[in-house]
């Protein structure tokens, strides 16, 4: 891609010998005259002109704000963009701005994450500067933290590569592949831990139950994560249903009860 402008993270994030640019679930495509750029869904590659909605910027936050199923997308990264649009930009500004719109922040966090050092910030530190409700999150011990981080950062989740430890002194995780990079928790990551936190104060219930059930349980709760409706926003986790809280169940079920082969006839 040409380079005209003066704008250095834009810039080196355009300086890949493809073609088209992949950025998360967008494909960034440059004109005859690389002057101009298309942005469309990468799931449309191959959709014709008509069959596409053209959209300018105001439009465009439209198609991002929400999922196909109309709810509020508060987490940008999530897998969850609707497909069925595209976007010219005429000029650096305008690559920059609708960038800006779909993924905020993601350009200039890949190229802080180029140079050295980068600017990370660890899980513990990012709990420990917390007040209020979520100064609990802080109490959270490290298996605890990776289990949230395993759960919350998954690519069914969240399409951005982790880049940050968990504790302090810990060394950052091997440089990401993705362009999307996630340089510190995010505040849905912090609700689930103030979550964590809250539930670890409440009783506790003690049941004996036949390992063979307990995988019915994990089954049933595997089956309720993958449903999708309108009634459960992704940000709420007082709803029982919310997807990260029913994989966060299943991760504890699954390593309490490990999926044992029965043996056939029984």
């Amino acid at each position: 891609m040409k380079q005209p402008w003066n704008h250095p993270a834009l810039n080196a994030f355009c300086q890949f010998p493809e073609k088209e640019l992949q950025l998360g679930q967008i494909l960034i495509i440059p004109l005859e005259d690389e002057e101009r750029y298309e942005i469309r869904h990468a799931s449309d590659r191959n959709a014709s002109l008509e069959d596409l909605q053209n959209c300018n910027s105001s439009e465009l936050r439209g198609w991002v704000a929400t999922d196909a199923l109309g709810r509020f997308r508060p987490l940008k990264s999530a897998p969850s963009l609707r497909r069925g649009w595209r976007h010219e930009c005429d000029r650096a500004s305008g690559l920059w701005e609708a960038l800006s719109i779909i993924y905020p922040g993601a350009i200039g966090d890949w190229f802080a994450s180029q140079r050295e050092p980068s600017p990370l910030v660890s899980f513990r530190s990012f709990v420990d500067r917390q007040t209020g409700m979520y100064r609990g999150a802080a109490k959270l011990s490290r298996t605890e933290a990776e289990q949230l981080t395993a759960v919350c950062c998954a690519d069914r989740h969240c399409l951005k590569s982790r880049y940050w430890p968990i504790e302090t002194e810990d060394p950052p995780p091997s440089p990401p592949e993705s362009q999307l990079v996630c340089l510190e928790p995010c505040q849905l990551l912090l609700e689930l831990a103030r979550r964590r936190a809250k539930t670890a104060l409440e009783p506790t219930l003690t049941f004996k139950l036949p390992k063979s059930e307990a995988q019915s349980i994990i089954e049933a709760l595997k089956t309720l994560a993958k449903e999708s409706s309108a009634d459960h926003r992704v940000a709420d986790f007082s709803d029982p249903q919310n997807p990260r809280r029913l994989h966060l169940l299943l991760d504890q079920l699954e390593s309490q009860f490990p999926r044992q082969t029965e043996a056939k006839g029984e």
